[in-house]
């Protein structure tokens, strides 16, 4: 996909083949394939919205205020993103992501997912089918963490000097 500097906006939809985005600055981008992979490097913009129904997705050097991912059947990873709010979803993937946001939202029917968040983050994680490891590096409190996996291990490491009685982990492994 080609798009012009001076976009504001853009919504792409592909039906076949992979569709690669490099150093782009636009309020909102919407892109989507149905069967090829979804790579970004480089992106500053509001929202940011990736979806594929049979493809992976990754991403790098993001500056977002807000990022949605989803995939039937494919796998995610986000490296090196900025952001308040990340949603992470699969049917069937894998999820891994290396960022620095506020809050996070990640689940998974049936792959792992691992999260390493350099700063404090509120993080909601679940998997049916699959591990999960979270990795705060720079904790210094105020974060709340809540891992579910039906079938599968939850991890969590960091910063182990800093917390506080204000942070909390939640897990529930059934």
């Amino acid at each position: 996909a080609n798009l012009r500097k001076e976009a504001k906006k853009a919504e792409i939809a592909v039906k076949s083949g992979d569709c690669e985005f490099f150093n782009v600055q636009m309020d909102s981008l919407s892109a989507s394939s149905k069967s090829g992979d979804l790579a970004i490097d480089g992106l500053r913009t509001q929202t940011a919205t990736l979806s594929t129904m049979s493809g992976d997705q990754a991403t790098k050097h993001l500056q977002v205020e807000e990022l949605k991912a989803a995939t039937a059947s494919g796998d995610i990873a986000v490296t090196d993103c900025e952001c308040k709010k990340m949603l992470q979803s699969a049917a069937s993937g894998d999820i891994t992501i290396n960022a620095d946001c506020k809050e996070y939202y990640v689940q998974s029917k049936s792959g792992d997912i691992s999260l390493i968040s350099r700063y404090d983050a509120n993080a909601y994680i679940s998997t049916t089918s699959g591990d999960i490891t979270l990795d705060m590096l720079e904790t210094v409190g105020n974060y709340q963490v809540e891992m579910r996996s039906v079938s599968g291990e939850c991890h969590v490491s960091g910063n182990e000097k800093k917390e506080t009685a204000e942070d909390s982990y939640k897990m529930e492994v059934k």
